[in-house]
């Protein structure tokens, strides 16, 4: 019953570790006061964090060497044409003004007719025009504007152009990335329906590196967890010749994994702890990708460590003749202070990440200080030793144990640690007498 109650109250927090929501901007990454982050953040404020992380939207025609410029064709323009008023309906991207190139900019479409005029007229179009009139002075400034657009955008051998794309929220926040998601999907129906005519349009730079590294990662990330799960339950069924302990290694770490993610989940999206006051346990809305990744193999190890500890020395009273629940009620005896000990000197040496100012440590540092209080004065000290006692005497199966023929009574404990005590203190004494002979 106080498995299950323990278990129970556990599990409410278990399950939002599903809520988890990685980020890869990299403001996390910083401290909070630091000069370049205040620097960019003031930036983003005063011109827009699309600005300061511009995509560029891509069209090369190398693989069908179709050029994107000149006078060979206009089918280019139809690709890009087709390729931005798509992605101009996405929310980050509402309008034509968030693309810039020789197919879009100010807000227009430009025909490849007026592209082509522009680049004939070149840049120094309308210099020799006397008294031109507002509106030619416009025209003349807008082919100029186009004919040195078209020299930094167009490849040298013409085959390959791009366009800016500025978003109007930040590339590395979760509306930036939806937007990169989607604006990959709409290219790649486009180009699926052939309405690139042969043009592959992609897109670079904004967050597209980091959120394809994280994905890339991520997608690793579960093949990692059922390797490690599955060399934990080999090592520990090889070393206990046994099915039932590895069966409950992996499931008491799997709760601790569970419950401290599920945690973090409560205090940095949902701001669980905000009443505290302290910035290193303050709401951020979405979690760095990196902590979840390099915390697990850590949790993992510490947690099988102290597990090992304690059920190694079970099985060693088990071993001399002490019957199931007697070798459990000495094993945690014997162990439970160092393994007490030990878990408090890790939490307190994991309190040092806690207290620094950037967000990822904290938030790896609290994964890592919630992983080893809970298992150590949760797991180890009450979940599994009620569940070597349900087990039995089945706790080793299919290992065969004696029977089990000493059983400790109520007071044999103390009364062996009394015992103990003389005789260390009587080897003292002799020991000192001996000195004084």
């Amino acid at each position: 019953r106080i498995c299950l109650a323990v278990v129970g109250l556990m599990m409410p927090v278990c399950v939002r570790f599903m809520d988890l929501e990685i980020s890869v901007s990299f403001d996390l990454l910083l401290p909070a006061t630091s000069p370049s982050l205040l620097a960019f953040d003031q930036m983003g404020e005063d011109f827009g964090f699309g600005t300061l992380s511009p995509y560029k939207l891509m069209f090369d025609g190398t693989a069908t060497e179709s050029a994107v410029a000149g006078s060979v064709t206009s089918n280019a323009f139809e690709a890009m044409h087709a390729a931005i008023n798509e992605l101009s309906g996405l929310p980050a991207t509402p309008t034509l003004s968030s693309f810039s190139g020789i197919a879009a900019l100010g807000g227009v479409n430009v025909t490849y007719a007026e592209y082509e005029a522009a680049i004939i007229c070149g840049k120094d179009c309308g210099h020799n025009v006397e008294n031109p009139t507002p509106e030619e002075e416009l025209l003349f400034e807008a082919a100029r504007s186009m004919a040195t657009l078209a020299e930094q955008l167009n490849s040298a051998d013409g085959f390959a152009t791009y366009a800016t794309v500025v978003l109007n929220v930040d590339p590395f926040s979760a509306e930036g990335t939806d937007w990169l998601q989607s604006a990959r999907d709409k290219l790649s129906s486009l180009a699926s329906a052939g309405s690139l005519g042969g043009y592959d349009a992609y897109l670079v730079d904004g967050a597209g590196v980091p959120y394809d590294t994280v994905n890339e990662v991520y997608d690793t990330f579960p093949l990692l967890i059922c390797l490690t799960l599955v060399t934990v339950f080999v090592l520990m069924g090889v070393f206990f010749r046994s099915v039932v302990v590895p069966v409950r290694s992996v499931l008491s770490i799997a709760l601790t994994l569970a419950f401290v993610f599920g945690l973090q989940v409560m205090v940095y999206q949902d701001g669980a702890f905000e009443w505290v006051g302290l910035g290193c346990v303050s709401k951020t809305d979405y979690i760095n990708w990196l902590p979840p990744v390099m915390t697990f193999s850590i949790v993992v190890g510490l947690g099988l460590d102290y597990d090992v500890f304690l059920i190694s020395r079970v099985l060693e009273f088990r071993l001399e003749g002490l019957t199931a629940d007697s070798s459990v009620l000495k094993g945690v005896w014997k162990t439970g202070g160092v393994i007490t000990c030990a878990g408090i000197i890790m939490a307190v040496a994991f309190c040092g990440l806690l207290m620094s100012e950037e967000r990822v440590l904290n938030q790896t540092a609290f994964v890592l200080v919630a992983s080893v209080l809970v298992d150590t004065f949760v797991v180890r000290t009450v979940l599994v030793p009620i569940l070597l006692g349900v087990t039995g005497e089945k706790s080793w199966w299919p290992r065969a144990i004696p029977e089990g023929v000493v059983d400790l009574k109520d007071g044999e404990l103390q009364k062996e640690e009394e015992d103990a005590t003389h005789r260390l203190l009587d080897a003292g004494l002799g020991g000192s007498m001996t000195e004084k002979v």
